[in-house]
């Protein structure tokens, strides 16, 4: 599966920068971090145990949601 993802996303970033080259602005970078910070946490949740359990899934959408209204007030 995360291969999977990988792929996926370097090949529509791929072909969609083929057909109109993609600028890097300060939003992007923040999000970029945002994605490697929430990638770490499942990777830390999820090695724990081998399975993510209610508070860390709490946790998770506790920051997806401060990350949405981030994203909402930007």
């Amino acid at each position: 599966m995360c291969s999977s993802n990988v792929f996926n996303i370097l090949m529509v970033l791929g072909i969609a920068s083929a057909i109109s080259p993609v600028s890097l602005i300060t939003e992007n970078i923040i999000d970029l971090c945002v994605l490697i910070v929430f990638t770490v946490c499942v990777w830390i949740f999820a090695g724990t145990k081998k399975k993510i359990g209610k508070i860390e899934g709490f946790a998770m959408v506790a920051l997806y949601a401060i990350y949405a209204v981030y994203i909402v007030i930007r």
